[in-house]
């Protein structure tokens, strides 16, 4: 077992522009999620493509559409991750271009959108085509991120810092809601008044572009990503290789230079002298599953990584696919990206009890803001949860929390019933929807990803990962196409927050009988 001691906070600078570069991905995956449920709500965005629910979920949806291709496919064929063939033959470093390039393009694409009012005919039908490519390119560049970035952070980090640095990932996603929160708003409100105030010029040709704004700025973050991704500086590149993919491509004297320009500790990923480390997912008191002590291999040069099937074939690694796989499922069963996707329908719903029907602009607005408060709550919950998991590690966190998250999640679907109206449904589900995501930010959401980095052997970690990512970007492609269904026509609101509470319900349970510590290991 090795030790939790924590190594020397890393200092040095270029260390920090590559984990951030690669983290910027983080931040416009966090960016295109929030962004659209605030738009969708805007009046010129109404008036302009109605209020179709089919036209919503799906533009929501097309997000992990794109994600999933940029997860899947490729490899000749071979059944393998898209970007773990990226990642495993020709580096971390060229992946995380890829997805620069994939959500520069999307983000520029907005920029080009004709800005008709209320447009007809082939008009609607080119703008929805060009929002569904806006989509797709930005998935699939956030897909292909999600997959290499937190890997690459986590092979450059020293072991006992790994999961604060990792978070620094998950930390930009929030922080991407945030600032497409704050956007919303901005621009909500500038909406809203040339909406209901014809003095302004009217509610046509003043406000015809409001909607397309807030889509618009994710072109800044792209732009500084592309520009950290393909710079450099003194011949060294801004993200340079990872020193761990160097070593197991047998360049060594290159790896070496790499640890050292980013001042981190020589590695011990030589694939030529390394010997295989001990480690078990049987470490954990819990657990009944046995893994080998061979789990966590070493690194081997890219041209001896076994194919994906015999990799398959091992029952450690089969073992450690499952919990990662389920521990995705559960993140998404929790209902976090309903509420991010929807929040502000969400609170329109809850606001409906309160205002009334004709109010629409008041409701609109205060969902709004409620959203906004969301988003706070989210990135501080972030920084506790930066300082909390190389201190309390994974499990003890996930335990701690899950029971928080169910109370918010019941608290939401009672703040929905008929019975309670007025400041009091209002209120409670504010309160719900804050504590659920409180809990959220600090457990499932950091720690799926972080443990998609720490639970496999590097040898398959890269394809793992991504394996990893395509089941969470799956299950949230569901999550988005489903979610209106069944809130409007299946179960109703409060009896979709109930689904959602006691599947996390069941996820504690589970936790504490398989997931194992990863805290320390190498």
């Amino acid at each position: 077992m090795p030790s939790l001691k924590p190594d020397r906070l890393p200092t040095s600078p270029r260390l920090w522009v590559a984990c951030t570069a690669a983290s910027l991905g983080g931040l416009l995956f966090g960016y295109h999620v929030a962004v659209l449920s605030g738009v969708m709500a805007f009046q010129s965005f109404i008036d302009c493509l109605g209020e179709s629910e089919w036209l919503q979920q799906t533009l929501t949806a097309l997000l992990f559409v794109g994600a999933l291709i940029g997860c899947q496919g490729g490899g000749g064929g071979r059944g393998r991750p898209h970007s773990a063939t990226v990642a495993d033959v020709y580096g971390r470093r060229p992946a995380l271009v890829i997805a620069s390039c994939l959500l520069l393009s999307g983000s520029a694409v907005i920029w080009v959108t004709p800005s008709p009012v209320a447009p007809q005919g082939a008009a609607r039908i080119g703008l929805v085509l060009l929002l569904a490519l806006y989509r797709l390119l930005c998935g699939a560049g956030v897909g292909l991120s999600n997959a290499v970035g937190p890997m690459y952070i986590s092979e450059l980090a020293p072991s006992g810092y790994r999961g604060s640095l990792v978070f620094l990932y998950q930390l930009c996603i929030t922080v991407g809601i945030l600032a497409a929160q704050t956007v919303n708003v901005v621009y909500g409100s500038g909406d809203q008044v040339r909406r209901v105030d014809p003095v302004l010029g009217g509610a046509g040709m003043q406000m015809q572009g409001n909607w397309r704004w807030p889509l618009r700025w994710s072109l800044l973050p792209a732009s500084l990503m592309f520009f950290l991704t393909t710079g450099g500086y003194h011949r060294l590149p801004f993200v340079p290789e990872s020193p761990t993919f160097l070593w197991a491509r047998g360049e060594a004297d290159w790896a070496k230079r790499v640890e050292q320009a980013l001042g981190i500790a020589p590695s011990a990923a030589d694939a030529t002298t390394t010997a295989a480390e001990e480690g078990s997912v049987a470490d954990s008191p819990t657990t009944s599953m046995p893994v080998s002590p061979d789990a966590r291999a070493p690194v081997h040069p890219v041209s001896d990584v076994a194919p994906w099937r015999t990799a398959l074939d091992e029952a450690a690694l089969r073992q450690r696919l499952w919990i990662g796989f389920t521990l995705q499922l559960f993140q998404q069963l929790s209902g976090i990206n309903a509420v991010l996707f929807y929040s502000v329908q969400i609170f329109e719903s809850l606001n409906h009890h309160h205002l009334g029907a004709s109010r629409a602009s008041a409701r609109s607005q205060g969902a709004l803001r409620a959203s906004l408060s969301v988003g706070v709550v989210n990135v501080l919950a972030t920084l506790v949860a930066a300082a909390l998991i190389d201190r309390c590690g994974r499990r003890r966190l996930y335990l701690a929390c899950t029971p928080f998250m169910v109370a918010g999640l019941l608290m939401l679907a009672v703040s929905n019933r008929p019975a309670l109206s007025g400041v009091a449904s209002v209120s409670l589900g504010l309160l719900g929807v804050l504590l659920f995501v409180f809990f959220f930010a600090i457990s499932h959401g950091p720690l799926a990803i972080l443990l998609a980095s720490e639970l496999y052997p590097p040898a398959q970690r890269a394809r793992a990962s991504a394996a990893n990512i395509s089941v969470q970007m799956a299950a949230t492609l569901l999550m988005g196409l489903s979610f209106l269904t069944l809130k409007r026509h299946v179960l109703g609101d409060s009896g979709t927050f109930m689904l959602f509470a006691l599947a996390m319900s069941y996820a504690e349970w589970w936790i504490w009988r398989y997931v194992p510590e990863t805290r320390g290991d190498p």
